[in-house]
């Protein structure tokens, strides 16, 4: 759930309160694809959770409230847009898919749906960053030949 220009703060804290919770749920899986920048994330998101809740109280607080709310919501997307595009070569890595294959013998068919889902969703992501991001991206060696 993205934050709304015209969502009242009542409203902003349930959707960063849900993006807190799905984070809890998902880490478990993305820690096996060694994802682990969940504690920097977690705290900006309980951060901007406090400072909505004081704003509930505190209408002085809202306009302070609202643009925390929003730069944190354009972190969390700019993490997922990276996620996108370094996911697949994870996902593809040999070692990793014979490692996750001892816990699930099936996961070969999961990741390749996932990647399938990752790859139609490159051009998506790669819109949503700055360009620093795409140049690191790139030297790094995640990003395809004209990407």
């Amino acid at each position: 759930m993205q934050p709304n220009r015209d969502d009242s703060i009542a409203r902003l804290l349930e959707k960063m309160e849900a993006k807190l919770q799905t984070s809890l749920k998902t880490e478990e899986a993305l820690r096996k694809f060694g994802f682990t920048d969940f504690e920097e994330r977690r705290a900006e998101l309980r951060g901007a959770i406090e400072l909505l809740r004081r704003a509930l109280v505190d209408d002085s607080l809202a306009e302070d409230a609202r643009i925390e709310a929003f730069r944190v919501q354009a972190n969390e997307t700019r993490a997922g847009a990276i996620w996108m595009l370094t996911a697949p070569t994870h996902l593809r890595d040999p070692l990793l898919r014979e490692r996750l294959r001892t816990q699930n013998p099936k996961i070969d068919e999961d990741l390749d749906t996932m990647l399938e889902m990752l790859d139609e969703a490159r051009g998506l992501a790669l819109g949503m960053l700055p360009i620093d991001d795409v140049n690191q991206l790139r030297e790094q060696g995640f990003l395809r030949p004209g990407e």
